[in-house]
């Protein structure tokens, strides 16, 4: 008897982990937007061999990941700060951005549940999309979230989220 409530037990306990919580995977997150960063701008790995990366607890190199519908929801900026990881929740939008100011190119993600939703180098003439565009996107998005003209305002500003070394004194974001 005892072997079987045992074996009910671990069934439960594993199909309630497949369960959708529209919350994704870190790691996983992180993998999937290192590999659009690296594949988007190959000039990183002239500077760090491994490209954009993050550490096993959560430490983004070489970017930086704010989310703009929830500002507290932040990520690390160096091992011993204290903070948590970043949570990808559905229906958020983040601002992507590597830190390096030569290259930073900024994207929005918009996680729809299941993926991501990439609005590619925000404001980059002949390269990206408009930031009118996306916030045309997330107007629809949001509906009738009652924090809507926040995240907008925050959506608009995206560049006022986001972590830049500056290389030298001529340095300058790119694409604003």
């Amino acid at each position: 008897m005892k072997q079987i409530l045992l074996i009910i037990s671990i069934v439960i306990i594993l199909g309630c982990s497949s369960v959708k919580t529209g919350v994704l995977s870190n790691n996983e997150t992180l993998r999937k937007i290192e590999t659009f960063l690296n594949d988007n701008i190959p000039q990183y790995k002239t500077i760090v061999e491994n490209g954009f990366s993050h550490t096993e607890d959560g430490t983004l190199i070489g970017y930086s990941i704010y989310d703009l519908t929830d500002t507290t929801n932040v990520n690390k900026k160096v091992p011993d700060d204290g903070l948590p990881k970043i949570k990808f929740v559905k229906g958020h939008f983040y601002h992507v951005s590597p830190v390096i100011s030569s290259i930073s190119y900024s994207s929005i993600f918009y996680f729809d549940g299941n993926d991501f939703r990439v609005f590619k180098f925000v404001n980059c003439p002949n390269l990206g999309i408009k930031i009118d565009e996306v916030l045309e996107f997330a107007d629809k998005e949001l509906g009738g979230n009652p924090r809507k003209v926040q995240i907008l305002t925050n959506i608009e500003n995206y560049r006022k989220f986001g972590y830049y070394i500056e290389e030298d004194n001529y340095s300058q974001l790119n694409c604003n």
